[in-house]
Protein backbone atom coordinates (compact mmCIF):
# COMPACT_ATOMS: atom_id res chain seq x y z
CA UNK A 1 0.00 0.00 0.00
CA UNK A 2 1.40 3.37 -1.00
CA UNK A 3 1.82 5.97 1.71
CA UNK A 4 -0.03 9.27 1.34
CA UNK A 5 2.02 12.10 -0.01
CA UNK A 6 3.44 14.67 2.37
CA UNK A 7 1.29 17.32 0.71
CA UNK A 8 -1.87 15.34 1.49
CA UNK A 9 -0.68 14.73 5.07
CA UNK A 10 0.00 18.43 5.56
CA UNK A 11 -3.46 19.25 4.31
CA UNK A 12 -5.15 16.74 6.60
CA UNK A 13 -3.19 16.98 9.81
CA UNK A 14 -1.94 20.57 9.80
CA UNK A 15 -4.05 23.76 9.88
CA UNK A 16 -4.02 25.72 6.66
CA UNK A 17 -2.06 28.95 7.05
CA UNK A 18 -4.28 32.01 6.96
CA UNK A 19 -7.47 30.07 7.71
CA UNK A 20 -9.84 32.61 9.33
CA UNK A 21 -11.44 29.84 11.33
CA UNK A 22 -8.22 29.05 13.15
CA UNK A 23 -7.24 31.08 16.26
CA UNK A 24 -4.43 33.58 15.83
CA UNK A 25 -1.06 32.35 17.07
CA UNK A 26 0.19 33.77 20.36
CA UNK A 27 2.55 36.74 19.88
CA UNK A 28 6.21 35.88 20.24
CA UNK A 29 8.04 38.02 22.80
CA UNK A 30 11.81 38.16 23.08
CA UNK A 31 12.97 36.83 26.44
CA UNK A 32 15.82 39.35 26.49
CA UNK A 33 13.43 42.26 25.87
CA UNK A 34 11.11 41.07 28.62
CA UNK A 35 14.03 40.68 31.03
CA UNK A 36 15.19 44.25 30.35
CA UNK A 37 11.72 45.55 31.13
CA UNK A 38 11.46 43.46 34.31
CA UNK A 39 14.81 44.74 35.60
CA UNK A 40 14.97 48.36 34.45
CA UNK A 41 11.38 49.47 34.99
CA UNK A 42 11.10 48.71 38.75
CA UNK A 43 14.59 50.15 39.28
CA UNK A 44 13.70 53.34 37.42
CA UNK A 45 10.48 53.74 39.41
CA UNK A 46 12.44 53.50 42.66
CA UNK A 47 15.02 56.03 41.46
CA UNK A 48 12.42 58.46 40.14
CA UNK A 49 10.07 58.25 43.13
CA UNK A 50 12.97 58.42 45.59
CA UNK A 51 14.45 61.48 43.91
CA UNK A 52 11.12 63.30 43.82
CA UNK A 53 10.45 62.51 47.49
CA UNK A 54 13.91 63.67 48.58
CA UNK A 55 13.75 66.88 46.53
CA UNK A 56 10.23 67.57 47.77
CA UNK A 57 10.94 67.12 51.50
CA UNK A 58 14.62 67.05 52.47
CA UNK A 59 16.46 69.43 50.18
CA UNK A 60 16.62 73.20 50.41
CA UNK A 61 15.22 74.59 48.25
CA UNK A 62 12.46 72.06 47.71
CA UNK A 63 10.60 71.53 44.45
CA UNK A 64 7.66 73.61 45.64
CA UNK A 65 9.97 76.38 46.89
CA UNK A 66 11.40 76.85 43.41
CA UNK A 67 7.92 76.80 41.91
CA UNK A 68 6.75 79.52 44.31
CA UNK A 69 9.86 81.60 43.65
CA UNK A 70 9.24 81.47 39.88
CA UNK A 71 5.44 81.44 39.44
CA UNK A 72 3.99 81.37 35.94
CA UNK A 73 0.48 81.30 34.58
CA UNK A 74 1.10 77.60 33.85
CA UNK A 75 1.95 76.77 37.47
CA UNK A 76 -0.68 74.35 38.87
CA UNK A 77 -1.95 74.05 42.41
CA UNK A 78 0.64 72.05 44.40
CA UNK A 79 -1.89 69.84 46.20
CA UNK A 80 -3.73 68.98 43.00
CA UNK A 81 -0.44 68.16 41.29
CA UNK A 82 0.71 65.97 44.19
CA UNK A 83 -2.52 63.96 44.07
CA UNK A 84 -2.19 63.61 40.28
CA UNK A 85 1.38 62.33 40.48
CA UNK A 86 0.47 59.98 43.33
CA UNK A 87 -1.97 58.25 40.99
CA UNK A 88 0.75 58.03 38.34
CA UNK A 89 3.18 56.29 40.68
CA UNK A 90 0.52 53.94 42.04
CA UNK A 91 -0.18 52.87 38.46
CA UNK A 92 3.54 52.51 37.82
CA UNK A 93 3.83 50.19 40.82
CA UNK A 94 1.08 48.13 39.20
CA UNK A 95 3.12 48.20 35.98
CA UNK A 96 6.12 46.78 37.84
CA UNK A 97 3.98 44.03 39.38
CA UNK A 98 2.50 43.25 35.98
CA UNK A 99 6.02 42.77 34.63
CA UNK A 100 6.51 39.98 37.17
CA UNK A 101 3.12 38.27 37.37
CA UNK A 102 1.75 38.94 33.88
CA UNK A 103 1.74 35.63 32.01
CA UNK A 104 -0.62 36.29 29.10
CA UNK A 105 1.14 36.57 25.73
CA UNK A 106 -0.77 39.77 24.93
CA UNK A 107 0.37 41.35 28.20
CA UNK A 108 3.99 40.38 27.60
CA UNK A 109 3.85 41.83 24.09
CA UNK A 110 2.37 45.05 25.47
CA UNK A 111 5.09 45.35 28.11
CA UNK A 112 8.08 44.28 26.04
CA UNK A 113 7.20 45.70 22.62
CA UNK A 114 4.57 48.37 23.25
CA UNK A 115 6.36 50.11 26.14
CA UNK A 116 9.73 48.42 26.42
CA UNK A 117 12.43 50.31 28.28
CA UNK A 118 10.99 53.70 27.28
CA UNK A 119 9.11 54.05 30.58
CA UNK A 120 12.34 53.29 32.44
CA UNK A 121 14.11 55.97 30.38
CA UNK A 122 11.36 58.46 31.24
CA UNK A 123 11.73 57.76 34.96
CA UNK A 124 15.50 58.19 34.88
CA UNK A 125 15.10 61.47 32.99
CA UNK A 126 12.52 62.62 35.55
CA UNK A 127 15.04 62.01 38.32
CA UNK A 128 17.59 64.14 36.47
CA UNK A 129 14.99 66.87 35.90
CA UNK A 130 14.16 67.03 39.63
CA UNK A 131 17.82 67.64 40.41
CA UNK A 132 18.10 70.36 37.75
CA UNK A 133 14.95 72.01 39.13
CA UNK A 134 16.24 72.44 42.69
CA UNK A 135 19.61 73.77 41.49
CA UNK A 136 17.53 76.86 40.68
CA UNK A 137 19.72 78.63 38.15
CA UNK A 138 19.04 79.86 34.65
CA UNK A 139 21.33 77.23 33.16
CA UNK A 140 19.66 74.45 35.15
CA UNK A 141 16.28 75.62 33.90
CA UNK A 142 17.52 75.32 30.32
CA UNK A 143 18.81 71.81 31.07
CA UNK A 144 15.47 70.96 32.69
CA UNK A 145 13.60 72.19 29.61
CA UNK A 146 15.72 69.91 27.42
CA UNK A 147 15.07 66.95 29.71
CA UNK A 148 11.31 67.55 29.72
CA UNK A 149 11.35 67.89 25.94
CA UNK A 150 13.07 64.51 25.64
CA UNK A 151 10.58 62.98 28.09
CA UNK A 152 7.65 64.39 26.10
CA UNK A 153 9.02 62.99 22.84
CA UNK A 154 9.58 59.51 24.29
CA UNK A 155 6.11 59.46 25.84
CA UNK A 156 4.50 60.68 22.63
CA UNK A 157 6.13 57.86 20.67
CA UNK A 158 5.03 55.33 23.28
CA UNK A 159 1.46 56.63 23.39
CA UNK A 160 1.28 56.52 19.59
CA UNK A 161 2.45 52.89 19.53
CA UNK A 162 -0.12 51.96 22.16
CA UNK A 163 -2.95 53.79 20.39
CA UNK A 164 -2.31 52.55 16.85
CA UNK A 165 -0.63 49.18 17.37
CA UNK A 166 -1.69 47.85 20.79
CA UNK A 167 -4.88 49.68 21.83
CA UNK A 168 -6.56 48.99 25.15
CA UNK A 169 -8.80 45.92 25.21
CA UNK A 170 -11.74 45.50 27.58
CA UNK A 171 -10.76 41.84 27.97
CA UNK A 172 -7.53 42.95 29.69
CA UNK A 173 -8.51 45.67 32.20
CA UNK A 174 -5.26 45.44 34.17
CA UNK A 175 -3.27 46.14 31.02
CA UNK A 176 -5.30 49.30 30.54
CA UNK A 177 -4.99 50.41 34.17
CA UNK A 178 -1.30 49.73 34.73
CA UNK A 179 0.13 50.36 31.25
CA UNK A 180 -2.06 52.72 29.23
CA UNK A 181 -3.17 54.97 32.10
CA UNK A 182 0.27 55.95 33.53
CA UNK A 183 1.75 56.53 30.07
CA UNK A 184 -1.10 58.87 29.11
CA UNK A 185 -1.18 60.65 32.46
CA UNK A 186 2.55 61.32 32.23
CA UNK A 187 2.30 62.61 28.67
CA UNK A 188 -0.68 64.88 29.36
CA UNK A 189 1.12 66.33 32.38
CA UNK A 190 4.17 67.08 30.24
CA UNK A 191 2.34 68.84 27.41
CA UNK A 192 -0.32 70.58 29.52
CA UNK A 193 1.75 71.85 32.45
CA UNK A 194 5.34 70.76 32.99
CA UNK A 195 7.08 71.56 29.72
CA UNK A 196 5.40 74.96 29.30
CA UNK A 197 6.08 75.97 32.89
CA UNK A 198 9.75 75.01 32.65
CA UNK A 199 10.13 76.72 29.27
CA UNK A 200 8.70 80.00 30.54
CA UNK A 201 11.06 79.85 33.53
CA UNK A 202 14.00 79.32 31.17
CA UNK A 203 12.81 82.33 29.13
CA UNK A 204 12.41 84.33 32.37
CA UNK A 205 8.69 84.78 31.72
CA UNK A 206 7.88 84.20 35.38
CA UNK A 207 7.27 86.10 38.57
CA UNK A 208 10.85 85.85 39.77
CA UNK A 209 12.85 88.89 40.76
CA UNK A 210 13.60 91.04 37.73
CA UNK A 211 11.63 88.77 35.38
CA UNK A 212 8.79 89.83 33.08
CA UNK A 213 5.69 87.78 33.87
CA UNK A 214 3.44 90.06 31.82
CA UNK A 215 5.32 89.10 28.65
CA UNK A 216 3.94 85.57 28.99
CA UNK A 217 0.23 86.45 28.88
CA UNK A 218 -0.37 85.85 25.18
CA UNK A 219 2.18 82.99 24.89
CA UNK A 220 0.31 81.34 27.77
CA UNK A 221 -2.99 81.90 25.95
CA UNK A 222 -1.70 80.34 22.72
CA UNK A 223 -0.10 77.46 24.61
CA UNK A 224 -3.29 76.62 26.49
CA UNK A 225 -5.45 76.84 23.37
CA UNK A 226 -3.00 74.82 21.28
CA UNK A 227 -2.68 72.09 23.90
CA UNK A 228 -6.46 72.06 24.34
CA UNK A 229 -6.99 71.68 20.59
CA UNK A 230 -4.42 68.86 20.36
CA UNK A 231 -5.94 67.07 23.33
CA UNK A 232 -9.41 67.43 21.82
CA UNK A 233 -8.32 65.90 18.51
CA UNK A 234 -6.71 62.97 20.30
CA UNK A 235 -9.73 62.46 22.59
CA UNK A 236 -12.21 62.56 19.70
CA UNK A 237 -10.13 60.23 17.52
CA UNK A 238 -9.58 57.54 20.15
CA UNK A 239 -12.52 58.18 22.54
CA UNK A 240 -9.83 58.46 25.20
CA UNK A 241 -11.41 58.86 28.64
CA UNK A 242 -8.04 58.78 30.43
CA UNK A 243 -6.65 61.57 28.28
CA UNK A 244 -9.77 63.72 28.74
CA UNK A 245 -9.86 63.25 32.51
CA UNK A 246 -6.14 64.03 32.83
CA UNK A 247 -6.36 67.18 30.72
CA UNK A 248 -9.43 68.51 32.53
CA UNK A 249 -7.97 67.82 35.98
CA UNK A 250 -4.74 69.63 35.12
CA UNK A 251 -6.66 72.62 33.77
CA UNK A 252 -8.65 72.74 36.99
CA UNK A 253 -5.34 72.61 38.87
CA UNK A 254 -4.28 75.73 36.96
CA UNK A 255 -7.48 77.49 37.96
CA UNK A 256 -6.97 76.41 41.58
CA UNK A 257 -3.48 77.94 41.79
CA UNK A 258 -3.33 80.80 44.29
CA UNK A 259 -3.06 84.34 43.03
CA UNK A 260 0.45 85.39 42.08
CA UNK A 261 1.55 88.35 44.25
CA UNK A 262 1.10 91.68 42.44
CA UNK A 263 -0.18 89.82 39.38
CA UNK A 264 -3.85 88.97 39.01
CA UNK A 265 -4.57 86.20 36.53
CA UNK A 266 -5.36 87.89 33.19
CA UNK A 267 -8.78 87.34 31.65
CA UNK A 268 -7.12 85.92 28.54
CA UNK A 269 -5.50 83.13 30.55
CA UNK A 270 -8.69 82.33 32.45
CA UNK A 271 -10.67 82.24 29.20
CA UNK A 272 -8.10 79.94 27.60
CA UNK A 273 -8.23 77.50 30.53
CA UNK A 274 -12.04 77.39 30.44
CA UNK A 275 -12.05 76.96 26.65
CA UNK A 276 -9.54 74.12 26.95
CA UNK A 277 -11.74 72.34 29.49
CA UNK A 278 -14.80 72.84 27.28
CA UNK A 279 -12.99 71.59 24.17
CA UNK A 280 -11.82 68.40 25.84
CA UNK A 281 -15.19 67.67 27.44
CA UNK A 282 -17.02 68.32 24.17
CA UNK A 283 -14.57 66.13 22.26
CA UNK A 284 -15.18 63.22 24.63
CA UNK A 285 -18.97 63.55 24.46
CA UNK A 286 -18.84 64.01 20.69
CA UNK A 287 -16.69 60.92 20.30
CA UNK A 288 -19.11 58.80 22.30
CA UNK A 289 -22.07 60.23 20.34
CA UNK A 290 -20.31 59.48 17.04
CA UNK A 291 -19.64 55.90 18.11
CA UNK A 292 -23.27 55.48 19.21
CA UNK A 293 -24.63 56.82 15.91
CA UNK A 294 -22.24 54.63 13.91
CA UNK A 295 -23.33 51.60 15.96
CA UNK A 296 -27.00 52.38 15.34
CA UNK A 297 -26.39 52.75 11.60
CA UNK A 298 -24.57 49.43 11.52
CA UNK A 299 -27.42 47.72 13.37
CA UNK A 300 -29.93 49.28 10.97
CA UNK A 301 -27.91 48.12 7.98
CA UNK A 302 -27.76 44.59 9.37
CA UNK A 303 -31.50 44.63 10.08
CA UNK A 304 -32.35 45.89 6.57
CA UNK A 305 -30.05 43.29 5.10
CA UNK A 306 -31.87 40.56 7.03
CA UNK A 307 -35.23 41.85 5.81
CA UNK A 308 -33.99 41.91 2.21
CA UNK A 309 -32.73 38.35 2.57
CA UNK A 310 -36.10 37.24 3.96
CA UNK A 311 -37.94 38.92 1.06
CA UNK A 312 -35.61 37.27 -1.45
CA UNK A 313 -36.15 33.87 0.16
CA UNK A 314 -39.94 34.41 0.03
CA UNK A 315 -39.79 35.25 -3.68
CA UNK A 316 -37.70 32.16 -4.32
CA UNK A 317 -40.19 30.03 -2.41
CA UNK A 318 -43.12 31.47 -4.40
CA UNK A 319 -41.29 30.88 -7.66
CA UNK A 320 -40.53 27.29 -6.67
CA UNK A 321 -44.17 26.76 -5.69
CA UNK A 322 -45.38 28.12 -9.05
CA UNK A 323 -42.92 25.89 -10.87
CA UNK A 324 -44.11 22.89 -8.85
CA UNK A 325 -47.75 23.64 -9.76
CA UNK A 326 -46.83 23.92 -13.42
CA UNK A 327 -45.05 20.57 -13.30
CA UNK A 328 -48.03 18.99 -11.57
CA UNK A 329 -50.44 20.31 -14.24
CA UNK A 330 -48.18 19.05 -16.99
CA UNK A 331 -47.94 15.64 -15.36
CA UNK A 332 -51.74 15.43 -14.98
CA UNK A 333 -52.24 16.34 -18.62
CA UNK A 334 -49.76 13.68 -19.65
CA UNK A 335 -51.61 11.06 -17.58
CA UNK A 336 -54.94 11.98 -19.28
CA UNK A 337 -53.47 11.42 -22.71
CA UNK A 338 -53.35 15.00 -23.79
CA UNK A 339 -53.51 18.51 -22.65
CA UNK A 340 -56.18 19.60 -20.22
CA UNK A 341 -59.08 21.48 -21.92
CA UNK A 342 -59.73 25.06 -21.13
CA UNK A 343 -62.97 26.17 -19.56
CA UNK A 344 -64.27 27.70 -22.86
CA UNK A 345 -63.64 24.49 -24.72
CA UNK A 346 -65.57 22.51 -22.11
CA UNK A 347 -68.61 24.75 -22.52
CA UNK A 348 -68.45 24.55 -26.32
CA UNK A 349 -68.20 20.77 -26.30
CA UNK A 350 -71.06 20.60 -23.84
CA UNK A 351 -73.31 22.70 -26.13
CA UNK A 352 -72.59 20.55 -29.18
CA UNK A 353 -73.41 17.44 -27.20
CA UNK A 354 -76.79 18.80 -26.14
CA UNK A 355 -77.65 19.80 -29.73
CA UNK A 356 -76.80 16.35 -31.04
CA UNK A 357 -78.87 14.73 -28.32
CA UNK A 358 -81.90 16.87 -29.15
CA UNK A 359 -81.47 16.17 -32.86
CA UNK A 360 -81.39 12.44 -32.36
CA UNK A 361 -84.47 12.60 -30.17
CA UNK A 362 -86.41 14.46 -32.92
CA UNK A 363 -85.49 11.85 -35.55
CA UNK A 364 -86.75 9.06 -33.39
CA UNK A 365 -90.08 10.78 -33.05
Amino acid sequence: MSRPSSRFADHVYRPVQGDPGMPAPAPVVSAAAMTRVQVLTPLSILVSAGTLIVTSILTRPRLNDVSEAHPTYLTPNAKWLMAYWSVIYLCQIGFALLCVVGQKPETKKLLASGVGVRLALVNFLLAGWAVSWIINTHVSFIVGTSLLGAITLVLLITAGLLAFWLPADSRHPLDWLFVHVPIKMLLVSMIAVDFGQQLFMALEWDGGKGHDLDASVWPTFYTLMGVGAFNSLWIFTFSDLTWAASGIVLNLALLAHPKIPRHARPAEVTAAIICSIALQGTALLGSYAHKYIAHQREQRRIRLGSEDDAAARLQEAEAEAAAARARADAYAAQQNGGRLPHAGEDEEQGGVGVTRHLGSSGSSA
